[in-house]
């Protein structure tokens, strides 16, 4: 880079001529410091979108007699006949108030004489009137005594006239005036000042100082360079609004942003993806291995991989991962990455990232019950095939019995075959839990009571100890009491079955509100009763934990598979949630979620009907239509569309006493009994 003017200073202290000194490069007589050359120096200067206003650096110059001296240089950009070009100002020694060196009789170098735009040469001249930066002179009294044209058109001034002698502070804002003048007093002391102010009209600078001395060594002006940075402030704090608006509705719909550098090797993180990290700002990983870490060890390569590739190949990546934050939060996490790449080269990887735990509960919710009403489907016909078989079996063991003396062998026999068939019929009663001849009776009643009564006694003669704690405002709930007593029963023999040993079931009853869906519940619904049975038991693996709920599976030789998918069944029939936490030798923990009264009511109009089958009330009903015993002899008209029911049911009534006429559907019946109305015959029922 050529040397196109040197002021008087320059050329003593380095033993040139102006002729000479228009000859040279700057690395003739700028030593260069390290390893970096000067056009790195003043890069950042160079650079369109760069608010730097000035670089420095400590160096050495050489003279022309090859003899070297400490300095500091300042570097302030300009243009030079629409060319960049570069002022260069040195202060000589580590004492900035004056230059020092070898010199003349009074131990001094001669210094430089006050900048006089007006006897400077062409060139300098030149280069000072084309910059586009306001460069001035400010004296000792902090006055104009000169400035450029760029300078009068920045602050919207006729002429020089109309700024020369005036102060200096008289165009900045009274909010900075103070610490501004503080500044200037500071560079009449010796030091090169940078600062930003607002103008008195409003317009943001950015300015820099650097003390002129006389032959003397004194100070006796500033020379200074400002230029307009309203527009970069502007700039600024539109996008401070923008990152604002940004984070906040990040916050609202949960999507954080990332950015990876690619050629410093740092990360930044929005405010909204530290938080789905559950970290400070301070805590931030600057680096590529400590954010993989977040991620689940079994998704974590997948990540990697990917991120890998991005770097590379500058492919986009969207994944859907597991993500376990310093709490041991498991979340699921979709981040989605994209390569920006500039000169065929990947410089930096940005992206988004969303927390979809609750979608990720909900489709789970959505599989389980798709799963579920496929086997209620097929439950249901054979719970209704398998129940006419047994009530054929229950009714001809009936009559068996009924023909037997209470002291014969066969009669003995024959209870055993009820208490057989009894087991059968609970199995079917399960069975139906899936179709839709299980849905929920529901009535009011009192929770903790029920929770106590039924877990007390499923856990007499056991070393497993209850231990409860209910809210002491808990609200109203109706509920299937049969159904919800079967759904704590399956709980507590599931912990009595997983501490062989003794321990301890917690058993937790308290109001929940959903505020925030903080929870993939139902939505329409925001007041639930929270249930949770604690068990300190071996715990279940994570991949045995995801199928509890399935239908038929089971981790025990003896067991159905239909006790939690039952429980499972009965919750969501009842519009509410179930969801299980366990892990090896931690125990687990099952939270169940029911709506309360209002809420249910609201939320399940079948319900509600079906717990109310009429206006007046089933009490009132019975009142009203009371059921009578038919005499003997009389006529029975027994429908039904099996076929040994049909029998079974004759041979039972006829037995004792009764004359049956059979239907097998209701057209028949209507016949039937029409029939014996025409012929003086009609059924008793």
């Amino acid at each position: 880079m050529r040397v196109l003017y040197g002021n008087d200073a320059v050329r003593l202290n380095l033993n040139y001529s102006p002729d000479e000194l228009t000859q040279l490069i700057v690395g003739d007589v700028v030593a260069q410091p390290g390893n970096l050359t000067f056009l790195d120096l003043v890069h950042p200067l160079t650079m369109a979108e760069s608010n730097v206003g000035s670089v420095k650096f400590e160096t050495t110059q050489q003279r022309k007699d090859g003899t070297t001296y400490e300095v500091q240089i300042t570097v302030q950009a300009e243009r030079y006949r629409s060319k960049p070009a570069f002022i260069l100002t040195a202060l000589q020694g580590s004492n900035k108030s004056a230059i020092q060196g070898d010199s003349g009789s009074d131990g001094k170098m001669p210094q430089a004489s006050p900048v006089d735009f007006s006897k400077v040469d062409y060139m300098y001249r030149t280069l000072v009137e084309a910059s586009p930066y306001c460069i001035h002179q400010i004296d000792l009294s902090g006055n104009f005594s000169s400035i450029n044209q760029a300078g009068l058109d920045m602050i919207n001034a006729a002429d020089s006239s109309c700024v020369l002698g005036g102060p200096y502070l008289d165009g900045v804002c009274e909010a900075d005036r103070d610490r501004v003048s503080e500044l200037m007093a500071r560079a009449l002391e010796g030091d090169s000042i940078e600062f930003e102010f607002q103008g008195s009209q409003g317009m943001d600078y950015q300015s820099s100082f650097t003390p002129l001395y006389n032959a003397a060594g004194r100070i006796i002006s500033l020379l200074g360079i400002t230029q307009d940075i309203t527009k970069r402030k502007l700039a600024e704090k539109a996008l401070k609004r923008s990152e604002a608006i940004l984070n906040e509705t990040g916050r609202m719909a949960k999507i954080g942003g990332w950015e990876y550098d690619a050629v410093a090797h740092e990360g930044r993180w929005t405010d909204q993806t530290l938080l789905i990290h559950e970290i400070e700002g301070t805590q931030f990983p600057g680096d590529l291995e400590s954010a993989f870490s977040f991620y689940h060890p079994e998704d974590r390569p997948t990540l990697v991989r990917a991120a890998a590739n991005a770097l590379v190949t500058g492919e986009a990546f969207d994944l859907e991962l597991r993500l376990v934050t310093p709490s041991n939060n498991v979340k699921w996490v979709h981040t989605i990455g994209k390569a920006v790449v500039e000169n065929g080269k990947v410089i930096k990887i940005i992206g988004a990232i969303q927390d979809i735990t609750a979608r990720k509960q909900a489709e789970d919710e959505l599989r389980k019950m798709k799963k579920l009403e496929s086997v209620g489907l097929l439950a249901g016909g054979i719970a209704h095939d398998f129940n006419n078989i047994l009530t054929t079996v229950f009714g001809n063991i009936s009559m068996i019995k009924n023909a037997l003396e209470d002291s014969h062998a066969a009669y003995v026999m024959a209870e055993k075959s009820e208490a057989a068939l009894s087991r059968a019929t609970h199995l079917t009663n399960k069975l139906l839990t899936f179709s839709q001849g299980g849905m929920p009776v529901k009535t009011e009643a009192n929770i903790a009571e029920l929770i106590m009564e039924v877990v007390e006694f499923d856990l007499i003669g056991s070393s497993i100890k209850p231990v409860f704690k209910f809210a002491e405002d808990l609200s109203s709930i109706e509920i299937d009491v049969g159904q919800i007593e079967q759904v704590f029963s399956n709980l507590s023999v599931n912990a009595l079955q997983a501490m062989p040993d003794g321990g301890h079931i917690y058993v937790t009853v308290d109001n929940f509100t959903n505020r925030r869906n903080r929870i993939a519940l139902n939505p329409a619904i925001e007041t639930y009763l929270r249930i949770q049975f604690r068990d300190e038991g071996i715990g279940i693996e994570s991949s045995v934990l995801e199928h509890i709920f399935d239908p038929y599976f089971s981790t025990k030789s003896t067991g159905t598979g239909l006790g939690l998918a039952t429980l499972f069944s009965i919750i969501k029939k009842h519009d509410g949630f179930t969801f299980a936490e366990s892990s090896l030798g931690s125990g687990s923990c099952f939270t169940l979620y029911l709506p309360v009264r209002d809420a249910g009511e609201a939320a399940s109009s079948v319900s509600k009907m079906m717990a109310e089958p009429s206006k007046q009330g089933p009490e009132k009903d019975a009142a009203q239509h009371p059921v009578t015993e038919p005499e003997k002899g009389a006529r029975i008209l027994v429908m039904d569309d099996d076929a040994m029911i049909r029998d079974m049911s004759s041979q039972m009534l006829e037995s004792v006493g009764y004359r049956v006429a059979v239907a097998a559907d209701g057209a028949e019946a209507t016949l039937a009994y029409k029939r014996g109305m025409d012929e003086g015959e009609p059924f008793a029922c």
